[in-house]
């Protein structure tokens, strides 16, 4: 087999205009695309296969777009989404995690001049909900310290007083 690979690939061979490469103007490279910048890329954290369609008119009726949206699936197990205003990628980027079949969906927002393929998709944001603090502990600096412990601190909702008066504390971590 590597013979025959070796022989191909003596075989190939370049043409002069073919090693130069390809020039794209600018105007051509700057111009709008369809997908306007309002799209995200994900992939279920699964080795189960999965129903496209099915998988589509589910995330579809959960994400509840209020200007619509398409997914194309454009890897075996990467998903494009495209949303028609950027608002509905925000609230549903804002609303991850998201799950489909108990399987996690990574969602990632992708705008016009990134590659979808070249995204990472292999970790996410979660919620940590801290129950039982004793009240000189809830604030934010506290929380900060408890999600960089779980493994990334990314924010916390505190209200203007810096105290939460609730009996938890979330912390956006990774």
């Amino acid at each position: 087999m590597d013979d025959e690979f070796a022989k191909l690939e003596k075989q190939l061979s370049l043409s002069t205009e073919e090693e130069n490469g390809v020039v794209i103007s600018l105007n051509l490279w700057h111009s709008d695309s369809d997908l306007q910048g309002f799209c995200a890329v994900g992939r279920l954290l699964s080795h189960k296969s999965f129903h496209f369609d099915a998988l589509r008119s589910t995330l579809i009726a959960a994400f509840n777009p209020i200007r619509g949206m398409d997914m194309r699936l454009i890897d075996g197990n990467r998903i494009l989404f495209c949303f028609n205003h950027q608002v509905d990628r925000k609230r549903v980027m804002d609303n991850a995690p998201w799950a489909y079949e108990k399987s996690l969906l990574v969602l990632k927002a992708v705008e016009s001049d990134e590659n979808p393929m070249k995204t990472d998709l292999d970790w996410c944001d979660f919620h940590a909900h801290i129950h039982d603090l004793p009240l000189g502990k809830m604030n934010k600096d506290f929380a900060k310290f408890i999600g960089n412990q779980i493994e990334r601190f990314k924010d916390v909702d505190i209200d203007n007083s810096e105290k939460l008066w609730d009996r938890q504390c979330e912390s956006g971590s990774a």
